[in-house]
């Protein structure tokens, strides 16, 4: 009983496809190999007898049917050995091999007309990029190469050791195209999130026999970069002392710091400090901003000093005045912190454009929320002065001013989501018929891991309030003001959260879209790695890729 995986409806059956091969005028083939010099003489044939009752098709047996010295007809293809091989010189004959498979289907496409149909591999490693076989010819490995005759074994394999996407047969539907003999493995993803994948077969029918598919590693995704940490709140100014004028004029308030670096949350400055006073009560510094709303109010203002009122006119030398202090400012409240980001999951998507495996958006690990901007502090409230009572009148000082209030540091900005990891993919098939037949293969290696959620940035520091604002006193006199208050510290801003990790890679067998895959009764082996680890965070970890034999290969009915 045939295992078969379909999704979505296909024309002609399988069977009829990959049977029908194709017509092929091998007199005309071989004709155009002699006048091109392509064809040696061949080799002598002692005892074999050809057989004419059956075509020569390379197969499991490695008889030269039709005795010319190779299993499969050498006029028909193209010789490649990697070892004795020369694509400077060579030819592509048995005597003259080309090196690559690369070169070999190179001059494939250039051919125009009677081009060969087949390309007869050595064993020996093939390490070159990524290949792509859009030509109609099948690739047979098994063969001894130059030196050694050209004898077939199975022992013989080709290894197509190639990028990170190793072969892809692209547009090659009913052109009976044969993968044999072969191991493909395709190296491990480099960058960032790229997968790993050892075939993909896109618009063709292909038959694959006695074949080893090995995916690499998926590459890890890419780490989240940390959010950077909030401006800091600018510190409040200091109170004035009474002017050049002379110790009857008040002190002017310090102003609040103002911190216009916070993106788009309105104003966070300190309160202004309250202005000082002349023979009455001080004044209460301005609150922090803001006022109202989410996070909550800033600090508010320090009270003003109180009033003290003499009667000196008994003893205007002996008599003293002291008017209370102002009071400082409360401290801004901190800004909330960020939420973190959400965490990286899924199995990635496929690319209709570009016909491969993507990292989906879902596999990316959220960015974290940025941090809210803590409060201003509050203004401080200006000294009391004092009112004497004499005659004659004796001078009154005025108050200073009490200091502005720091403004809030604006909150760190969120970490960036760590991205998914590649996925590790043995076979990916897009609108194709594939057969899965005699001793074919598949493993991968496993999924890169998700990258690092980026941690939140710090958030700013809040300024500090200006300082207390001394007294003013007369001279030879014990009457004074009271000094004026500090403003209040903004707030610090809040940290960013951290953003999600990565999701990990996956690790599929074979993967389907609209295809479909067929194994013979001996059934084909899937051994698939584990798929990526998750990406760590200091927020949601991201989930760990998934290990499926098949995705998106359902099996009919």
């Amino acid at each position: 009983m045939r295992k078969t995986w379909t999704l979505g409806a296909l024309g002609a059956a399988l069977g009829a496809v990959l049977a029908a091969g194709g017509c092929y005028d091998f007199d005309a083939a071989r004709k155009r190999c002699l006048d091109e010099g392509r064809c040696e003489q061949v080799p002598d044939a002692g005892r074999c007898i050809p057989n004419t009752a059956i075509d020569d098709t390379p197969d499991d047996t490695f008889e030269d049917s039709d005795c010319d010295g190779v299993d499969g007809r050498a006029s028909e293809g193209l010789f490649v050995d990697p070892v004795t091989g020369d694509d400077v010189n060579g030819t592509g004959t048995r005597d003259a091999p080309l090196r690559t498979l690369g070169h070999a289907l190179s001059l494939v496409r250039q051919w125009d007309g009677g081009a060969p149909t087949r390309v007869y591999l050595a064993g020996g490693a093939y390490q070159e990029g990524e290949l792509t076989l859009d030509v109609p010819v099948s690739l047979h490995g098994g063969y001894a190469g130059r030196d050694g005759g050209w004898r077939r074994a199975g022992t013989q394999v080709a290894q197509l050791e190639a990028g990170p996407t190793a072969l892809t047969v692209r547009g090659l539907s009913d052109a009976g195209i044969v993968l044999e003999y072969l191991r493909v493995r395709s190296a491990d993803g480099q960058a960032p999130g790229q997968p790993s994948i050892a075939l993909r077969v896109i618009g063709s029918d292909v038959r694959l026999r006695h074949t080893v598919l090995t995916a690499g590693h998926g590459a890890a995704g890419q780490d989240g970069a940390n959010g950077d940490a909030g401006a800091p709140g600018p510190d409040g100014g200091e109170g004035g002392t009474t002017p050049d004028g002379g110790p009857l004029i008040p002190g002017d308030g310090g102003v609040g710091g103002i911190n216009l670096a916070c993106p788009g949350e309105g104003s966070r400055a300190g309160g202004d400090g309250a202005p000082g006073v002349h023979k009455a009560a001080g004044i209460m510094g301005a609150p922090g901003q803001p006022q109202a709303g989410d996070p909550p109010t800033g600090g508010t203002g320090g009270a003003g000093g109180r009033h003290d009122v003499k009667d000196c006119s008994a003893s205007p030398s002996t008599c003293s005045c002291a008017a209370g202090d102002g009071f400082a400012g409360d401290a801004g409240i901190a800004g909330i912190p960020g939420d973190a980001g959400t965490l990286g999951a899924g199995m990635g998507t496929l690319s209709e454009v570009d016909g491969t495996w993507t990292v989906g958006t879902g596999q990316n690990g959220g960015a974290g929320e940025a941090g809210r901007s803590g409060t201003g502090g509050g203004g401080g409230g200006s000294g009391g002065s004092c009112t004497i009572q004499s005659d004659p009148q004796l001078p009154e000082p005025a108050s200073p001013g009490g200091s502005g209030g720091g403004a809030g540091g604006c909150g760190g900005q969120g970490g960036q989501g760590g991205g998914g990891g590649g996925a590790s993919i043995g076979l990916l098939v897009f609108d194709s018929n594939v057969a899965l037949e005699t001793a074919t293969s598949i493993e991968t290696l496993g999924g890169g891991a998700g990258g690092r959620g980026g941690a939140g940035g710090l958030g700013g520091p809040g300024g500090e309030g200006g300082p207390i604002v001394p007294r003013t006193n007369l001279e030879d006199m014990t009457y004074r003001s009271g000094a004026g208050g500090a403003g209040g510290k903004g707030g610090n801003g809040g940290a960013g959260g951290p953003g999600g990790g990565g999701g990990g890679g996956p690790s599929v067998g074979i993967w389907c879209t609209r295809s479909q895959v067929t194994q013979d009764d001996a059934g084909t082996t899937i051994t698939q790695g584990p798929g990526g680890d998750g990406g760590p965070s200091t927020g949601p970890a991201g989930e760990p890729g998934a290990s499926v034999p098949t995705w998106g290969c359902p099996t009919s009915p």
